[in-house]
């Protein structure tokens, strides 16, 4: 090729270069996906981490009414797999019952995995996960959506006199603490 040729080709190649204006937009577009991707990470991040559950959760506050029962009263379950103890957890807002969780206490972690394993849903859940000794059941809607914080807190006075509940539940995760 000539000398000729190749300066020409040369000047053709700089001259397809375009030279474009820096794009203010387009990198305030590309921070705030950036900093969404960011955010949504770390809301999944705090979402599935499982809550920290210890004796001190089973006890009613002012947003949960928490009715602790040995196997024979719980009577949730009629396979092997039944807990000694099982947490209904009550959430409520006003008068209003909002959600409620089974959690049912294993001795180990390796027991409430086993369990989940073999426990189903049945009529009652709508999901479940293990969270530590806990097999956590999420009730069915149905289960309490006729129910009032009133009319919970009459059962709850009822099973006490009939000592269905466990009252003063600080039991397992405590003792764990203290190894």
């Amino acid at each position: 090729m000539s000398a000729k040729k190749k300066t020409v080709k040369k000047v053709e190649k700089t001259e397809k270069v375009d030279v474009k204006p820096f794009d203010y937009k387009t990198w305030i577009l590309v921070l705030f996906a950036v900093a969404a991707l960011i955010v949504v990470i770390m809301a999944i991040l705090k979402f599935t981490q499982n809550e920290k559950i210890d004796s001190s959760y089973f006890h009613d506050d002012d947003k949960k009414i928490v009715l602790t029962m040995d196997a024979e009263n719980a009577d949730l379950d009629d396979s092997k797999w039944e807990p000694e103890i099982t947490h209904m957890v009550y959430y409520y807002d006003g008068n209003k019952i909002t959600s409620a969780r089974a959690f049912y206490e294993y001795e180990t972690e390796a027991e409430a995995e086993e369990a989940n394993k073999n426990l189903g849903l049945g009529e009652f859940a709508d999901g479940k996960k293990v969270n530590g000794r806990f097999v956590v059941f999420d009730v069915n809607k149905s289960r309490y959506e006729n129910l009032t914080v009133e009319k919970l807190r009459k059962n709850v006075e009822l099973l006490k006199e009939i000592n269905a509940l466990i009252l003063n539940y600080d039991k397992r995760s405590d003792e764990d603490e203290d190894e």
